[in-house]
């Protein structure tokens, strides 16, 4: 079999995939190649653009995508891969494999609407033990952005995942996802959900303009480092019954309600935030949530720091200057301590405590 195959777009993609040699690359030209069932990919190569400028078109359907089962390496260079069914499908599945993709587009002609029927629609679908590296690439137009499920692995740098119906990137089960300085903006949900038992670590991203939240925790292990999360429309990030999560010197501005939410059995790390101009507090503590804020800035919010319900955090050494009422109010039943914390130039009180709260306050 040869190692390299040049395939005009008026020639069959399914034969020169069966007749390539493993890790053998096959180059497309300028054009579309249309998909008349699934191309499965079961054995390491590459695939690649002949020109830069004008990268190749795969069109995918509901019956015609890409899948990828093999642990060799599946790489894709300089492709755009179009789904052009009525209603969105999944224009790539990854199952037990590797696929590296760089300077891809996956995108739809119909995003569609979020529903339960469609829910499971993506734009890259990762099972089991998949792993995808992408570099410079960008999903929008899809339902969700990226799914992954069970034990699969995904690094993102430098990507745009945006104007997705659902949400930008979804991770569950055991999955692992490092996203570095890339956009996830602008999706109809939430722009980065992260449940069960994965681990999601994002790092200098831009994740602002989402319909929902800009970050959602559910699972134990999320870290949060240098991201900018603005003006998403419910909370900046939601970190709901996670243990032990660290959200550290991100700027969560401008978000409709809370910047940042901290819920239900939760005990992450907050240190060096800068939470400002949210339209309620910059972080709100709620349920039984507990956990340490440290040295963050919470500025021209509602509220600086509300701890309400029977949560009880410490709170240390923050900064909680120009907010609407409060620096620091503890309401309901809650407790904890607010330790060496600066309040000046908020409207109401420096520090409130209501009636049946009974945190621990030292200057």
């Amino acid at each position: 079999m040869p190692s390299e195959l040049h395939v005009p777009n008026d020639c069959d993609l399914y034969e020169a995939i069966s007749n390539i040699d493993e890790y053998g690359t096959i180059y497309l030209s300028n054009g579309i190649y249309s998909l008349s069932g699934d191309l499965t990919i079961c054995k390491p190569l590459n695939i690649q653009g002949e020109e830069c400028d004008q990268p190749a078109i795969i069109e995918t359907s509901v019956n015609s995508s890409i899948v990828i089962e093999t642990y060799g390496l599946v790489s894709m260079t300089h492709i755009r891969v179009v789904d052009v069914f009525v209603l969105p499908s999944i224009p790539i599945t990854v199952n037990n494999g590797k696929l590296d993709l760089y300077r891809c587009l996956i995108t739809s002609r119909n995003k569609g609407t979020e529903n339960n029927f469609l829910y499971n629609m993506c734009g890259i679908l990762l099972l089991n033990d998949s792993v995808i590296e992408m570099k410079l690439c960008r999903i929008s137009n899809q339902l969700n952005g990226i799914r992954l499920c069970n034990n699969a692995k995904a690094s993102i740098t430098k990507c745009i995942i945006s104007d997705n119906s659902a949400s930008g990137i979804y991770s569950k089960d055991t999955s692992t996802i490092n996203v570095n300085s890339s956009k996830i903006q602008n999706n109809g949900s939430t722009g980065v959900i992260d449940s069960s038992e994965s681990s999601t670590v994002l790092i200098d991203c831009n994740i602002s303009g989402n319909v929902r939240n800009g970050i959602a925790i559910y699972s134990q292990n999320a870290m949060i480092k240098k991201c900018f999360i603005v003006s998403n429309r419910r909370y900046g990030i939601a970190i709901i019954d996670s243990l032990n999560s660290e959200i550290i010197e991100n700027e969560v501005n401008l978000n409709y309600q809370d910047g940042i939410l901290i819920q239900g059995k939760s005990s992450p790390l907050l240190s060096d935030n800068k939470c400002e101009s949210n339209r309620e507090a910059g972080i709100v503590y709620i349920r039984e949530a507990t956990g340490t804020a440290e040295r963050n800035l919470c500025r021209k919010n509602k509220y600086g720091i509300h701890v309400m319900n029977s949560a009880s955090p410490d709170l240390i050494g923050n900064v909680c200057e120009s907010n609407q009422l409060n620096g620091i109010l503890f309401t309901d039943e809650s407790g904890g301590s607010a330790i060496g914390n600066i309040c000046i130039d908020n409207t109401e009180d420096i520090i409130s405590i209501t009636k049946n709260a009974l945190p621990i306050i030292i200057d």
